[in-house]
């Protein structure tokens, strides 16, 4: 048997923290903070962690100003809104339901993707979308117990 990499450690590492975060989320929602003050938590808290690695490593924080904009729009749609609807979501449902929408977003990107005529999606890469998107819209109708 052969020994795990860093690189495997760090995958592991990486998925266990992704599926704590909705247990998380939804324990520390449902009893007493607000999703919009949680949110904010996270995000100052990712922000000041992210400064401090980029600063280790580039010793700057420099940024063209022509991109300041598109750094404006990213964080924008790519971080407020993004929170605002898992948070609301984790809030209005149960986590696990989150949690299997959020593992298929990558079929339903691949899928959306597959129309771009840039790339083609083969059969069976086809068949395991559509099967994940029939399991997660099974899962999704069934009332939560």
């Amino acid at each position: 048997m052969r020994r795990p990499d860093v690189a495997d450690l760090m995958l592991l590492a990486t998925v266990t923290l992704w599926a704590l975060n909705f247990t998380v989320t939804k324990y520390v929602i449902s009893h007493g903070f607000e999703p919009i003050a949680y949110a904010a938590l996270r995000f100052s808290g990712a922000a000041l962690l992210f400064s401090g690695v980029t600063w280790a490593r580039e010793r700057s924080f420099s940024l063209r100003r022509r991109d300041l904009w598109i750094l404006v729009l990213a964080a924008a749609i790519g971080i407020f809104l993004n929170q605002l609807s898992f948070v609301y979501a984790i809030k209005l449902t149960t986590a696990t339901t989150v949690a299997l929408l959020f593992g298929t977003l990558s079929q339903g990107a691949l899928a959306i993707h597959a129309v771009v005529p840039k790339e083609l999606v083969d059969v069976l890469q086809a068949v395991v979308i559509l099967s994940v998107v029939a399991t997660a819209g099974d899962f999704v109708r069934r009332p939560s117990r």
